[in-house]
C-alpha cells in the first residue's frame, strides 16, 4: 500500500496489525519488531520532551492537523524529532463491524522546521500557507480514495460470496445428476448380469437360453440409448 500507513486493531492497546514500507522508513523501524505489538509499546514517549506525549497525541490526532511524535534513532538509542500530519479512518466489515483503524501520517518535520525558522517573514509564511492548503487537500483526497477502496472491497466480497453460493448450487445439481445416472445405468447392467448367469447354467433349456439372450439384447439397447443421451 503506498503512503505512510499503520493498520491498527480496535483494541485498548491499538495493536499494530500491518505497516507499510514507507512507514518503516519514516519511523526507522523494522516490520518484524513492531507488528503484533501495541503502538505505545513500539513508540514510547521521549523522556526528554514531556510535551510530546504519544498516548495523548494519538487520540488528539483525530482533530489536530500536525503533532510532534519523536522516534527512536536507528541505533536504538536516543530520539529524533519528528512532526506528523495524521489521518485516521475506519475499515468496516460487510456487517458494519469495525475491523481495523488505518492511521496514515505524512512526515512534515521539515515543513514545521521551516515554519519555525521563518515565522517572522511574512512572504514565506504566505508560501507555507499555500503548502499547508495543498497538504490538507491531499489528505482529504487520500481519505476519500480510501473510502472508495473500502466500498469496492465490500462490493467485491459480496460478489465473491454470491459466486460461492452459485458454485455450491452447481455442485449440488451435479451430485443429483450423477446419482440419477448411476441408478439408470445400474438397472440394465443388473439385468444383463442376471441373464449371463442364466446362460452359464449347465443343461440350460433352449427356451430359457433364448429368453436370457433376448433380455440381454433389450437391456443392451436400453443401455446404449442412455449412453447416447449422455454423450
Amino acid at each position: 500500500m503506498p503512503g505512510v500507513f499503520l493498520l491498527l486493531l480496535p483494541d485498548p492497546d491499538f495493536t499494530i496489525a500491518a505497516v507499510s514500507d514507507e512507514y518503516l522508513r519514516a519511523t526507522l523501524t523494522q516490520r518484524t519488531r513492531i507488528v503484533g505489538h501495541p503502538v505505545f509499546e513500539v513508540f514510547p514517549d521521549n523522556p526528554n520532551t514531556p510535551e510530546a506525549n504519544s498516548t495523548l497525541n494519538l487520540s488528539r490526532s483525530l482533530n489536530r492537523a500536525v503533532q510532534r511524535y519523536d522516534v527512536r534513532g536507528a541505533d536504538g538509542t536516543g530520539f529524533e524529532i519528528r512532526y506528523w500530519s495524521p489521518t485516521n479512518a475506519p475499515v468496516l466489515g460487510p456487517d458494519g463491524e469495525l475491523l481495523y483503524l488505518t492511521h496514515r501520517v505524512a512526515n512534515v518535520t521539515e515543513y514545521v522546521r521551516l515554519v519555525e525558522e521563518n515565522a517572522v517573514q511574512h512572504r514565506v509564511s504566505e508560501q507555507l500557507g499555500a503548502v499547508n492548503t495543498r497538504m490538507e487537500t491531499e489528505i482529504v483526497e487520500r481519505s476519500r480514495e480510501l473510502d472508495r477502496l473500502n466500498t469496492e472491497l465490500r462490493n467485491a466480497n459480496a460478489e465473491l460470496s454470491a459466486n460461492a453460493g452459485r458454485a455450491r448450487e452447481e455442485a449440488d445439481r451435479k451430485d443429483e445428476f450423477l446419482a440419477m445416472l448411476a441408478h439408470e445405468l445400474r438397472n440394465p447392467l443388473a439385468a444383463i448380469s442376471g441373464a449371463m448367469s442364466v446362460l452359464e447354467m449347465p443343461n440350460l433349456k433352449p427356451e430359457l437360453a433364448a429368453n436370457a439372450r433376448d433380455i440381454s439384447r433389450r437391456q443392451m439397447r436400453h443401455l446404449t440409448r442412455i449412453v447416447d443421451d449422455l454423450l
